[in-house]
């Protein structure tokens, strides 16, 4: 029952972080004189309603699920088309994730039944290549990848068109928040391309880890916070919203 709870509740954040992709938009290049660019900006476009039903794009991007875990963010993007490729420490949860998208259960909430799945060894720098090629195949394609992310993300530079992560970002802050922060948002930068996209939800015990996680990606990235109770320290749903930094934009 536990997991069935924890794997609607995951779907639902998936769903929601898409969207917010999809209606968040900076309609502007940013102008300014200090060393790091404005991290809430007034350039944001913001379109969309809330009601508003979310419908996946015709060309899906190479995405990838940092923090996938037990595969709960994974299963729904798969099942929406997504080339994926999931990064978890926990060797036991990425065996259970591929076993759960070989299941026929699971592929039978697919338009196509074939679905390929690896489990990657733990490199020093993986490539994207082998998945990217499939992008134009008929079946979806995932791979799992073991991985400390405590070390940042292990793949090469523009690796991936979109990170989405459900529910990590808060382990950072236990052991070294500070050089695992840095790591973190500098590695996720080098593997987006120049036009990717991230969207991070996380729950942070209090402001001052909100904050944190802001001060640590605003040398990288332009971005948005969005949340829903703002007015709680505990049990917001928040969503780090970041886009490439490029020196040449200020």
């Amino acid at each position: 029952m536990r997991n069935s709870k924890v794997e609607r509740i995951q779907h639902e954040l998936v769903t929601a972080s898409l969207k917010l992709l999809h209606t968040v938009r900076f309609v502007d290049k940013v102008t300014t004189v200090s060393k790091y660019p404005p991290f809430l900006s007034q350039e944001l476009y913001i379109h969309g309603s809330e009601g508003a039903q979310y419908d996946a794009p015709k060309t899906l991007p190479l995405t990838v699920d940092i923090g996938c875990g037990g595969g709960y963010s994974l299963k729904p993007l798969i099942a929406m088309g997504y080339p994926c490729i999931g990064v978890d420490l926990d060797l036991s949860s990425l065996q259970q994730t591929k076993i759960d998208l070989l299941s026929p259960k699971f592929r039978n909430h697919l338009r196509s039944k074939a679905i390929s799945v690896n489990i990657q060894p733990d490199l020093d720098t993986i490539s994207t290549s082998p998945l990217r090629n499939k992008l134009n195949a008929l079946s979806p394609a995932a791979d799992v990848v073991r991985w400390d992310l405590r070390r940042g993300l292990p793949f090469k530079q523009n690796s991936f068109d979109l990170a989405i992560s459900i529910s990590f970002l808060q382990w950072l802050f236990y052991g070294n928040p500070k050089d695992q922060l840095d790591r973190f948002f500098a590695t996720l930068k080098s593997v987006l391309c120049p036009n990717g996209r991230a969207i991070l939800q996380f729950y942070p015990q209090n402001r001052k880890q909100l904050e944190e996680a802001v001060e640590r990606a605003m040398p990288y990235f332009r971005g948005v916070v969005l949340g829903d109770y703002p007015h709680l320290d505990r049990g917001r749903k928040l969503f780090l919203i970041l886009f490439p930094f490029h020196p040449q934009e200020v």
